[in-house]
């Protein structure tokens, strides 16, 4: 599951993914944190308020 947060059509840079076990999140997280996605490098982290 993922949840791109758009506002006016547009992206707002920031989505959501739900992941089936906290360790496939941390696992993705680790994989895809400091890559490049359309020419932007991507932060990716744990939102430990979900």
């Amino acid at each position: 599951y993922a949840d791109i947060k758009m506002e006016n059509g547009k992206s707002k840079g920031c989505g959501v993914v739900k992941f089936e076990s906290p360790e496939v999140a941390e696992r993705a997280c680790r994989m895809m944190n400091g890559m490049k996605l359309s020419g932007r490098e991507i932060d990716v982290r744990i939102d430990r308020n979900a």
